[in-house]
């Protein structure tokens, strides 16, 4: 059991907002062998009686500077694999004052993200806290991991929307042949699609961050729902944006090409999300695993179309169908091998992401029109669901609206 009180400094200090008194934390999990596979982690904690020690080398310690880390270490007999992982804290700073013993091999020259260091890491018998039930160690870090992948999602939504307020800021004043370059139809469709992808990764942020605050107060099907949207929208989100800001790259023109300029910046950042906390495979599979265990294909459709009124939009119930289907699809893919499952997993899991933010798009239009907010939204729910059901149609009537549809893009 998890005594909150015994690190109720670290707790303070990691969630203060004053500069002198606030800690930065990190995860040091990846290993040489130990990253996907955590079963491999080799590093090992040694009881010493009234503290714990540390020895080991973590290979991919992003804030490798943070004053409180937690870890995942083999405690000797036990047992084998991730059963024998137990979690630590592993504090910069040892309770005299004085430096813990592990040391900073060497810093990551990583493709972006530069404003982070991330290094490899030694551990020499550094001092540790264990937390919780050692027992449960790979359990608790998961559980964290799950919350980092939602800032990944965020992250990566904040990429696109600053990727599409530059494009549409550039588009909005650069003249091409006597005429301004967010008034030619080609790049209106162009930067159509960005809006698109950003509005509906920031609806399925918010939704995510809704259904945790509903499931840490006893929503158990808010908690379901949560644990597998985070890696359905981290699979979809963190893909979508390296397309974004590539896009919004090419916008610029050569330009957008040059550091002078955010957009390269926004580029190598973005290729980040799909990698970090588990690749798009990896969390593929995590949400194949909530299927076999808690239907979570079935709560989600049943949770959205719970929520979905025919009325909005003629394509309403076109979606309604829609989520029938992915419903009856996913019940057949649990029917199949293991390969079967495995082989399809990624594909389905896309289908998720783009439903439920369509969805999520289509009630969010609703609550707009009922609260007197024009319908700026049900535009964008229109054009998503028009590109989602039959792309090779133009969506008139929403490249007409682009003006209403990018307001606060610019």
């Amino acid at each position: 059991m998890f005594d909150a009180e015994a690190f109720r400094p670290e707790i303070e200090a990691l969630t203060s907002t004053d500069p002198a008194t606030h800690a930065t934390g990190a995860m040091f999990m990846t290993e040489v062998d130990g990253g996907t596979d955590l079963a491999r982690t080799a590093t090992v904690a040694t009881d010493h009686g009234d503290h714990w020690t540390l020895s080991g080398r973590k290979w991919f310690c992003s804030n490798v500077t943070a004053d409180v880390v937690l870890t995942l270490a083999q405690v000797p007999g036990q047992g084998e694999g991730t059963r024998g992982l137990g979690m630590f804290l592993l504090p910069r700073l040892r309770p005299d004052g004085s430096r813990n013993s592990y040391r900073i091999d060497r810093l990551k020259d990583k493709l972006g993200t530069h404003s982070m260091a991330s290094g490899e890491v030694t551990l020499v018998e550094a001092y540790a806290r264990p937390v919780g039930d050692l027992t449960r160690g790979v359990q608790q870090m998961l559980e964290m991991v799950n919350h980092s992948r939602v800032s990944n999602v965020m992250r990566s939504t904040a990429l696109m929307r600053r990727a599409v307020h530059e494009a549409v800021t550039h588009a909005r004043q650069r003249v091409v042949f006597g005429k301004a370059l967010f008034d030619q139809p080609l790049m209106r469709r162009t930067l159509l699609g960005l809006q698109l992808d950003t509005e509906a990764a920031l609806g399925i942020v918010l939704e995510i961050g809704d259904l945790l605050e509903r499931g840490d107060a006893g929503d158990e099907r808010a908690r379901t729902a949560a644990r597998v949207l985070t890696p359905v929208a981290k699979h979809s989100v963190c893909k979508r944006a390296r397309w974004v800001t590539a896009e919004a790259m090419e916008v610029r023109g050569g330009n957008g090409y040059i550091e002078d300029w955010i957009n390269p910046r926004l580029v190598r950042d973005a290729h980040l999300g799909s990698i970090w906390e588990g690749a798009s495979n990896v969390v593929a599979l995590d949400v194949l695993r909530c299927m076999r265990r808690q239907n979570a294909h079935q709560v989600l459709a049943d949770t959205y179309l719970g929520r979905l009124d025919p009325a909005v939009t003629p394509l309403a119930p076109r979606l309604a169908a829609h989520w029938r289907a992915l419903r009856e699809r996913g019940d057949a893919l649990l029917t199949r091998d293991r390969e079967q499952q495995e082989f399809a997993a990624g594909d389905y899991t896309e289908a998720l992401a783009q439903a439920v933010m369509a969805a999520l798009l289509v009630e969010q239009a609703a609550w707009e029109a009922e609260d007197g907010r024009g319908e700026r939204k049900l535009l964008v729910a229109e054009a998503y669901l028009q590109r989602l059901f039959t792309p090779d149609e133009i969506p008139t009537a929403a490249l007409d609206a682009l003006a209403t549809i990018t307001e606060g893009a610019a």
